[in-house]
């Protein structure tokens, strides 16, 4: 059967849907990175003890795992754009308030923790319902671009972020910073408006404690069913909890007695950053028949990072190994979230979007309160070749033909 040409109004659409999507994104991620500068300068400021900034922090993260679930759910039954406008909305009331608070005072603890929760719940109904809105504006065909697209936009971002915050804070002080974050989400919500949905989007639902129950159950098992989901989740299970989580706790600690090794350590955070826009720009290009088998192929190069702090290199040899294991996990990312987009249905892509964000999002921390004990049991150097082995052992994906065979 011969393939229908686009409508070219429609393909329009979809472009101009997907660049403010993008330009959406770059706000929320520049405005985060410029409040996680800010907020821990500021509560050093007011309070001069790390804890202090811990608890603010977990605040924030406590509750995106707590409700990411139920974000899904909502997402895959409320319109997706308007839901992440709430989102915008509810995140830049809670830090345009804290940022008046921290210009103006009474920005204690305990209100400073308030509001972060608040934040938290935003982030909860923001990330699954992006995930969802993406194949519901896009054709299949303009998704893998659209995707590397926003993560070249939050590698930027991510690299801009702690500049700016770091010269708002200087210039202006923590509270002025923060309000600007707010603001970002103010302008991310704007952008969001003029997101035009198609005639054949998913329609909204009604909401009860039965649906919540019934929905959350049948995207598990939508999750369950596909064993290329679950293996691949699981993989990178692994991932957060033996190689990313200890290695953001004992990479600063092994450079912590050098001469000049917070600069060495942030200069190969420079190089991961710079690895992930490589990789973005590279996957734009890429059009593989079996783009799943692809990205677990790539997967266990990025055993490079933790052996280049194992072995005695020089410092521009690890520059290199983050750079290209950064690059390779990026390309992964791209591919990842392309299958997700083509291979889930849309009405339950919320839900199982949640599924694999809260297991990353739940085990990271759980590394980095793993890494002490790794420590005290292996060493530092042990500890990142069974990060490294870790990444290998995550090529073994590979050996299922659910994986090898989906194509795209």
């Amino acid at each position: 059967m011969p393939e229908i040409a686009p409508d070219p109004r429609v393909a329009g659409r979809a472009r101009w849907n997907g660049l403010l999507l993008l330009a959406a994104s770059f706000l929320s991620v520049t405005g985060g990175a410029v409040t996680t500068v800010a907020l821990t300068f500021g509560l050093l400021e007011l309070k001069g003890q790390a804890d202090a900034v811990g608890m603010v922090l977990a605040s924030r993260a406590v509750p995106l795992i707590l409700f990411l679930l139920l974000g899904g759910v909502i997402a895959d039954r409320i319109d997706r754009r308007l839901l992440m406008i709430a989102a915008d909305g509810l995140r830049a009331t809670a830090q345009l308030l804290l940022g008046y608070l921290m210009l103006f005072g009474g920005a204690t603890i305990p209100v400073m923790m308030s509001l972060a929760f608040i934040v938290g719940m935003g982030d909860a109904l923001f990330v699954p319902s992006q995930s969802g809105l993406v194949p519901e504006l896009l054709p299949q065909c303009q998704l893998q671009q659209l995707n590397a697209r926003m993560g070249l936009v939050s590698s930027v971002a991510g690299i801009a972020g702690p500049v700016i915050g770091g010269i708002l804070v200087k210039l202006a002080g923590s509270g002025l910073a923060i309000a600007v974050d707010g603001l970002t989400f103010v302008l991310s919500a704007l952008i969001l408006a003029q997101i035009r949905r198609p005639a054949a989007a998913h329609q909204s639902q009604s909401i009860g404690r039965d649906a919540i129950w019934t929905d959350l159950k049948l995207g598990f098992q939508e999750f369950l069913r596909r064993r290329w989901l679950t293996l691949m989740v699981g993989q990178a299970a692994l991932f957060h909890l033996l190689v990313l989580g200890p290695l953001f706790i004992l990479g600063p600690l092994m450079f912590k007695g050098a001469a000049d090794g917070a600069l060495r350590w942030s200069e190969l955070l420079s190089a991961w950053a710079a690895g992930g826009l490589c990789g973005g720009v590279a996957a734009l290009n890429m059009k593989p028949r079996y783009p799943l088998a692809y990205a677990a192929a790539l997967f266990p190069l990025s055993a490079v990072i933790p052996a280049s702090l194992a072995l005695p290199l020089p410092h521009v040899v690890r520059l290199s190994a983050f750079g290209f294991g950064s690059a390779c996990l990026a390309v992964f990312a791209v591919f990842w979230t392309t299958t997700l987009h083509t291979k889930i249905p849309s009405d339950v892509i919320s839900r199982v979007s949640a599924f694999d964000a809260v297991v990353s999002l739940s085990l990271l921390p759980a590394g980095y309160v793993l890494a002490p004990a790794l420590l005290a049991a292996v060493g530092i150097n042990d500890s990142f070749w069974i990060g490294s082995a870790v990444c290998l052992a995550c090529g073994g994906v590979l050996l299922s033909r659910d994986v090898r065979a989906l194509q795209s």
